[in-house]
């Protein structure tokens, strides 16, 4: 009789009703599905923050997929718990930040970059209030621009925002005022 298989462990749906420290458990384990999972839950709200960071869809997916690669790392380097949201937003401000650097040190003074609306309806894009507030949004320093987005795209706590901007969690507050 041959040996029993392992233990099958279910479809994404009911994967995705898992905890992600249950999922980190299970990609620590092998099991890709959890780390897809974790992607699928993630994902948008981290390329909807770095396309906002850095006002570039392509840059945005640059910034969202080296946040992603790293958090694969960091699961299966060892076996240090990790809070995978806020981990996920720190790495792509990190990256994204890196991204604005290169850009300024490569910059002429005739580069303008242009805010992100790759994606959005057409008549939407048309909307000159629209564009103005997204140039406006590339204009803030970025520890505002971060933190407006974190606490209006990233569903993070102000602790949470404090961990991944850097700053006491009283700080948050009046940087999304001042944003």
């Amino acid at each position: 009789e041959a040996p029993p298989l392992a233990p099958q462990t279910g479809s994404r749906l009911l994967l995705a009703r898992r905890a992600d420290e249950r999922l980190v458990e299970m990609v620590r384990q092998g099991d890709a599905a959890a780390f897809e999972v974790l992607y699928d839950r993630y994902h948008l709200r981290i390329l909807s923050f770095c396309r906002h960071m850095l006002g570039s869809q392509p840059d945005g997916e640059d910034a969202t997929q080296h946040a992603f690669v790293g958090l694969h790392r960091h699961i299966t380097a060892d076996e240090r718990p990790v809070d995978v949201k806020p981990w996920l937003f720190q790495v792509a401000r990190n990256r994204c930040l890196s991204i604005i650097r290169a850009r300024r040190e490569h910059a002429s003074i005739d580069d303008v970059v242009q805010p992100a609306t790759e994606g959005l309806a057409d008549s939407v894009q048309r909307r000159s209030d629209l564009r103005e507030l997204l140039g406006d949004l590339q204009q803030l320093p970025e520890d505002q621009r971060a933190a407006l987005l974190l606490s209006s795209l990233g569903d993070l706590s102000s602790d949470e925002i404090a961990g991944v901007v850097g700053c006491r969690p009283q700080k948050v507050k009046a940087l999304v005022f001042q944003a």
